[in-house]
């Protein structure tokens, strides 16, 4: 065999936000989840990273420039965590799980609360700054609009199967699910112009049927299959 390219056996790199410099993949972080760790998700406003894990914790940890991650703090729930999502202005992180809730925990007083709960597990969820509304998509097969002054979800959209993937472009939001279906739905611009109005259920549906989500299932060609 010939010599192999050294291109591809060098050591990948990454640079922290602000950085300048590129630092080595190879440090750990210190008091690492004791259990898979389910979802990584940065804070919009600092080098601040949480995880969520299957040993039911919620970590933060304060990067520094030099690559070193210092605990911050932890927060249980009552069964596994599988994802996590930033508010806006980077004060507080959502999190949810196989306990079928949401909650909201507050870095400055360090104190967590049950915002939001659906009837199976929570797999994905998103803060959408825009509407200061938060989504949620469970595998009881329902994605939910919560407005956080209010313990009930102000809208609830059937999905066609178990929630498993959400991503938000606002004024899009992307969902997929289990048998391979992906939903994509345009929220209307002006319907939502003021972030901080209190939406209700009959905007939504007005919202849904205005803009129809497109739904589709990739099909794989015969080349892919083979």
């Amino acid at each position: 065999m010939g010599r192999s390219d050294d291109r591809f056996h060098s050591r990948p790199t990454f640079a922290i936000r602000g950085s300048a410099p590129s630092l080595s993949l190879s440090p750990q972080v210190s008091q690492p989840p004791t259990d898979g760790v389910s979802s990584l998700s940065w804070s919009p406003r600092a080098n601040l990273l949480v995880a969520t894990s299957w040993d039911n914790q919620v970590r933060c940890w304060d990067v520094q420039q030099n690559g070193q991650a210092i605990p911050k703090a932890s927060q249980t729930h009552q069964a596994p965590v599988l994802c996590s999502a930033w508010h806006g202005d980077g004060s507080k992180i959502f999190s949810a799980g196989c306990d079928n809730q949401v909650k909201m925990w507050d870095l400055q007083s360090n104190q967590q609360q049950q915002v939001a709960a659906h009837d199976a597990p929570i797999r994905r969820m998103a803060y959408i700054s825009e509407l200061n509304m938060l989504v949620t998509g469970g595998w009881d097969r329902t994605l939910r609009y919560w407005d956080l002054r209010s313990p009930n979800a102000v809208h609830v959209h059937q999905l066609p199967e178990r929630c498993y993937a959400l991503s938000l472009n606002f004024p899009l939001l992307v969902v997929g699910t289990a048998e391979r279906h992906i939903e994509v739905s345009g929220l209307i611009s002006s319907l939502f112009s003021s972030p901080t109005r209190h939406l209700q259920s009959r905007d939504l549906t007005q919202a849904t049927q205005k803009n129809r989500s497109s739904t589709f299932r990739p099909r794989l060609s015969r080349s892919t299959r083979r």
